[in-house]
């Protein structure tokens, strides 16, 4: 079934979900716009009566099917609606840009993967200072990701920031930086069975992956001071999107 973003659409799906009253009775109708009108009509060639999904990117949820397409418009009757709940803790990714394709890459895994949200990272070994367009671009992305995985969230994409904000944020349950091990006798720094049991009582969990040249000792002091606790992620020293992607799945792996 093709899904659809619709921002515009929470009260109509909080309504057919039962979450909340409708303003006035009637049939209830999600109308596609912009890029996802474009899609259905040019690119899916859908057609009245082909059933399809839509989501607001805020945990609503519907299913319908296609009852007006017209050159300026699609309209989908809603069958039934849902609001799914969103997933705890809240898991927030905080890394430097990999460079060209890798960040796509990265963006696309943390989505499938339930991320809630993206800094871009400033550090001192960073080599890509994204602006406000490539940002767009990603979020751009976010949509299609969770179109395509049935994400009822979209992650968020913030704007950059430089380590030393990210470490000064407070009210955080549990904040780890990824770094390899430090010698033999330290696995990972963190103890699995320790974490599987504080991350089921947070409510935002704050990873930091630093950049391709690794952290620099002020960093890592920096980030000890703040709370940080050191996760190595694996033996080897990892690409910073594999790493991102390895600690968003682990996460979710132990709070499920």
């Amino acid at each position: 079934m093709h899904r659809f973003h619709c921002p515009d659409a929470t009260s109509i799906l909080t309504a057919k979900a039962g979450t909340s009253q409708p303003d006035h009775g009637g049939e209830a109708l999600v109308n596609l716009q912009g890029d996802e009108l474009r899609h259905a009509r040019k690119v899916l060639r859908l057609t009245v009566g082909d059933e399809v999904s839509v989501f607001d990117g805020r945990g609503h949820v519907g299913w319908g099917r296609i009852s007006r397409m017209t050159p300026g418009a699609a309209m989908v009757a809603l069958d039934r609606a849902a609001f799914v709940l969103p997933s705890v803790p809240r898991l927030v990714i905080a890394a430097a840009m990999p460079k060209g394709p890798r960040a796509t890459d990265m963006i696309h895994q943390l989505c499938q993967l339930g991320c809630d949200a993206f800094v871009p990272l400033r550090t001192a070994r960073s080599v890509v200072d994204p602006r406000d367009a490539k940002l767009e671009r990603l979020a751009k992305l976010v949509v299609e990701s969770a179109k395509q995985s049935g994400q009822a969230y979209l992650m968020n994409i913030e704007p950059v920031q430089p380590l030393s904000r990210v470490l000064a944020m407070a009210g955080i349950a549990v904040k780890l930086i990824a770094a390899p091990p430090e010698g033999e006798s330290e696995a990972s720094g963190v103890d699995a069975l320790s974490l599987a049991a504080r991350l089921r009582g947070a409510g935002e969990v704050r990873v930091l992956i630093g950049p391709e040249g690794g952290w620099t000792t002020e960093e890592l002091a920096a980030a000890r001071d703040a709370g940080f606790e050191r996760w190595a992620l694996a033996p080897a020293v990892l690409r910073i999107e594999t790493a991102a992607a390895a600690a968003a799945t682990v996460v979710r792996y132990l709070c499920m």
